[in-house]
């Protein structure tokens, strides 16, 4: 459904995805990632390992950066040509939204 956080909520309900919050005070104090202290591996890694939860994570973030990707388009002046890189950009519904609209971009997903 368009518009709709029904895969965030799913994600934000997940133990993987809110326990690390409580550890924030571990990440102030160190300066490394709670979500490995408490689970023993990084997130990317831990999605390897568990493939099902890298699916609820993916479309968890995916379903909250779409509420955003309209906006985005109609406040930024994108280029004639060039490249746009996303960095961190997930599984690039952003930088395919981007594309879609810019037809004379090249787009390159990290």
């Amino acid at each position: 459904m368009s518009g709709s956080i029904h895969a965030y909520a799913i994600m934000s309900g997940e133990r993987w995805a809110w326990q690390p919050l409580g550890g924030i005070e571990h990440s102030l104090r160190t300066g490394r990632p709670a979500f490995d202290d408490i689970f023993g591996t990084p997130v990317f890694q831990s999605y390897t390992l568990r493939p099902e939860a890298g699916r609820v994570g993916a479309a968890g973030l995916r379903s909250l950066s779409a509420l955003d990707e309209a906006a985005i388009l109609a406040a930024y002046n994108f280029p004639v040509s060039g490249t746009v890189v996303d960095v961190g950009g997930g599984q690039g519904s952003l930088l395919i939204s981007i594309l879609t609209a810019n037809s004379n971009l090249r787009g390159m997903l990290f």
